[in-house]
Order: structure tokens, then C-alpha cells, then sequence
């Protein structure tokens, strides 16, 4: 997947396609290795579970010689840190629209290493109508929370 599509999903969703992220990627990593972990119950808990996904994502990248650049339990700890955010008062809870961004580190790790990989996989950057409709009404919302937080009352 595109880093600029998974932020900008991230983001319009409200930060809801970050579960599914985690579904798609635990699903791979369950194909691939022929593992029993459960990818949905691992993107339900996504803060305790990207713990795991975060360290396997650098030993299989560094495997095909691709650079990390960060560490696995700092990157747990900011998105677990960044998905808690939204209990902070306004307008400190907006900082937890933040929490996309561990992900896109993570996920352009993960292309360089598909890249180099033996059978590469197409990088997912396109956008389709559900993309496309999300994208623009998330917007519109994620807008309309900014305004309304940072907007004092009388």
C-alpha cells in the first residue's frame, strides 16, 4: 500500500482503517508463515498487539538487507501512546490523529522489502470509489472536529 493512502485513510476514517491495516497485515503474515494467530482478534487489540507486528516487520526486512531506521518498541510505544491520546481534554486529544504515523513508518519498511523481495508484490496506490467517497467525507468531518475543538464556546 501507498504511504500517502494509508495516511490519508487514516485520517478521513478517523483513524478507523488502522484496525483494518493491522487485519490485512496479520492476515499475510498468517498466510505466509502458516501460522494460528487470529487476525482479527490481533487487529482488535492493535496497541498490545503492534507490538509484534512492529518486531517482525524489521527482522524479515533486514533479511533482504532493507534498512529500518527505527526500533520496534518505540514504535509500539508511540502508537499505543497516540491511540490513548483521544482520552486527553480539548484540544490535547486531536494529537491522537497522530497515530497514523508509526503505521506509514512502518508500511514503507514494508514496501522497500516487498521491492527487494524474490516475487514482489504490486504496491497498492490506487484509489477506488469507497476510497475516494471516504477520503472526501472523512475529510469534511475530520475538519468540522478541528473547527469545533479549537473554536471557543461563549
Amino acid at each position: 500500500m501507498s504511504e500517502v493512502k494509508l495516511a490519508l485513510l487514516c485520517l478521513a476514517t478517523l483513524g478507523l482503517y488502522e484496525p483494518y491495516w493491522f487485519y490485512r497485515n496479520w492476515r499475510l503474515r498468517k498466510q505466509v508463515r502458516k501460522s494460528d494467530v487470529s487476525p482479527f482478534w490481533r487487529a482488535f487489540f492493535a496497541p498490545i498487539f503492534a507490538f509484534s507486528l512492529f518486531e517482525d516487520v524489521p527482522s524479515e526486512a533486514r533479511n533482504l538487507r532493507v534498512s529500518v531506521g527505527w526500533s520496534a518498541g518505540e514504535m509500539g510505544v508511540a502508537f499505543l501512546v497516540l491511540s490513548a491520546a483521544w482520552r486527553l481534554p480539548d484540544p490535547y486529544w486531536l494529537v491522537t490523529f497522530l497515530s497514523f504515523v508509526p503505521l506509514v513508518l512502518v508500511q514503507r519498511v514494508i514496501n522497500k522489502a516487498n521491492a527487494k523481495s524474490t516475487n514482489p508484490g504490486p504496491v497498492n496506490e490506487s484509489y477506488s470509489v469507497l476510497n475516494i467517497v471516504g477520503i472526501v467525507l472523512g475529510g469534511i468531518i475530520l475538519l468540522l472536529s478541528i473547527i469545533g475543538t479549537l473554536i471557543p464556546t461563549e
